[in-house]
């Protein structure tokens, strides 16, 4: 049985739709209700921080996919107590129950070093997976479609304006909610992911401008793009953090460097999934 922590979440809702699709039985596990997921899915409520509650949903799975993910960060949840201190829940809970496979979503330019507190917070937990003993993928999505339909085109439907740290000429490649669920489901039973870091992406490369324009676009509107300065943004951030919120600084990380994928990465990618057609970012926004 296939066990999805964080089933409510973009990514596990999508998971959760292919299974229910193929009419297989599979479990849920979630801080958030149930909601209408289907009777196919057995469901288990509770946090990731609960050990009797991971205990509980990891049961009897055999293959364990950890979508679980924090939005926002603050003193007393703090992502490497989500990322690192859940996915040691998950494995404690696997090891005494025989889970034979774990699949971790961790991010492209997650590191030791990382001035971003999420980074920071995965690597740490790819450490664990990967000293663990047990069977285990790593994937590192460069970014998502989500957040360009939530935050982007939001904004700039109420105004018409975006504004953007730095001079936006970063690079990103992003992908789709149901390709990262596809690629997670191949890898499963794929002896070439068992015991890999995958770094994913969509199948373009933008500049945040250009995503801006394209989101623009999609909405209706000729987007005016405004710049603002770094350094006040970073003072901020920095200050921010020492208070113990480093959402801010987390923020510019993602937004000022860039994201995507080697060609090696891409190449290796492809040629594992070969049978993979990804969703392309305009194409997405229009449906939804």
């Amino acid at each position: 049985m296939i066990l999805i922590m964080g089933c409510n979440g973009h990514i596990g809702k999508e998971i959760a739709g292919i299974l229910a699709k193929r009419g297989e039985k599979f479990r849920g596990f979630d801080i958030a209700d149930k909601g209408d997921m289907g009777g196919l899915m057995e469901f288990v409520q509770g946090s990731i921080l609960d050990k009797q509650a991971v205990n509980n949903a990891v049961k009897g799975a055999d293959t364990v996919i950890d979508v679980i993910g924090l939005s926002r960060a603050r003193k007393n949840l703090t992502h490497e107590m989500v990322e690192y201190g859940g996915l040691k829940n998950i494995l404690s809970a696997g090891k005494e129950s025989g889970v034979k496979r774990i699949l971790y979503t961790s991010a492209l330019g997650a590191g030791e070093n990382q001035p971003s507190s999420i980074l920071r917070a995965k690597w740490k937990a790819e450490q664990l997976l990967a000293n663990s003993g047990l069977n285990y993928t790593v994937f590192r999505p460069s970014g998502y479609f989500v957040d360009f339909s939530e935050i982007f085109a939001r904004m700039i439907k109420e105004t018409g304006k975006f504004q953007l740290p730095g001079k936006g000429n970063n690079r990103i490649q992003p992908i789709a909610p149901e390709d990262v669920a596809d690629l997670y489901l191949m890898s499963v039973d794929n002896e070439k992911t068992f015991g890999q870091v995958l770094p994913i992406g969509g199948p373009d490369v933008f500049s945040l401008n250009d995503v801006v324009r394209l989101v623009g676009k999609v909405v209706g509107k000729d987007v005016e793009i405004r710049h603002k300065y770094l350094f006040p943004m970073k003072a901020l951030a920095m200050a921010m953090n020492m208070l113990g919120k480093p959402g801010l600084r987390d923020f510019l990380q993602r937004v000022t460097h860039d994201s995507i994928l080697t060609k090696e990465q891409n190449d290796f990618l492809h040629k594992n999934f070969p049978q993979k057609k990804y969703v392309r970012l305009e194409e997405w926004l229009r449906k939804g």
